[in-house]
């Protein structure tokens, strides 16, 4: 009898040991194998900002924009999504990940006075926008004229949502959409497109993780 208890002992330690590491292989592969889902979603992300360089309007150096948006996917694949700050689980943080790097490119674009994506808070002024809009769109301003040079009005009044509009319809008189990047703040982030190619601008920014618009519904908020 003791005997027999004795087997069914060692039996039940030796399955608990095989099941300790069938876990722990599992729980490896499915590690790494999430390791991977990021490297596969930077690269999908990065893929977007490339191609978006491509497709909008603005005054950058483009090789530069190019080494910055590569060499951000690169050095944020290195875990730091996964799992959150308590590193708990093995999720990924997509979402945290796609503003992160929308912040980055944003950054390197202030840094260097640089038209990619404007972005401005919810208190910009005429003069703020204008400024940008003309510096973005180089030599194509010069045949456009914007309100401040049409109407007596002072450029240092913040302007409401619905004064935006009034813009987008003098740039689409050029064939120009003043269009949005919704990062979900209060924030503008206005990009300059042809009309035409509105639809391969919405894919891209769809590649990037974030959302097109053309109008300001996006911005709608209960105060």
């Amino acid at each position: 009898m003791s005997d027999n208890l004795l087997i069914y002992g060692g039996v039940v330690l030796i399955l608990l040991i095989i099941l300790l590491i069938a876990i722990h292989f599992i729980k490896k592969h499915l590690y790494f194998k999430t390791l991977r889902s990021p490297i596969r979603f930077s690269e999908q992300v990065k893929s977007g900002y490339l191609e978006l360089k491509n497709l909008l309007l603005y005054k950058s150096d483009k090789d530069e924009l190019e080494k910055v948006i590569k060499n951000i996917a690169i050095y944020k694949t290195d875990g730091r999504y996964i799992g959150g700050y308590n590193k708990q689980s093995i999720e990924f943080d997509s979402t945290s990940f796609v503003l992160d790097y929308f912040y980055e490119v944003l950054n390197y674009l202030e840094g260097k006075n640089e038209t990619f994506i404007l972005s401005f808070s919810n208190r910009l002024t005429r003069k703020e926008l204008e400024d940008k809009l003309k510096l973005s769109l180089g030599n194509l301003s010069q045949h456009i004229q914007f309100p401040l040079e049409q109407l007596s009005l002072k450029g240092d009044v913040i302007l409401e949502k619905e004064a935006l509009l009034e813009y987008q319809k003098i740039l689409k008189k050029h064939n120009i959409q003043m269009a949005f990047v919704n990062d979900m703040s209060d924030s503008y982030n206005i990009i300059l497109h042809n009309i035409k190619r509105e639809k391969e601008v919405s894919k891209a920014i769809a590649l990037i993780g974030l959302e097109y618009h053309k109008d300001l519904n996006y911005l709608e908020t209960d105060d």
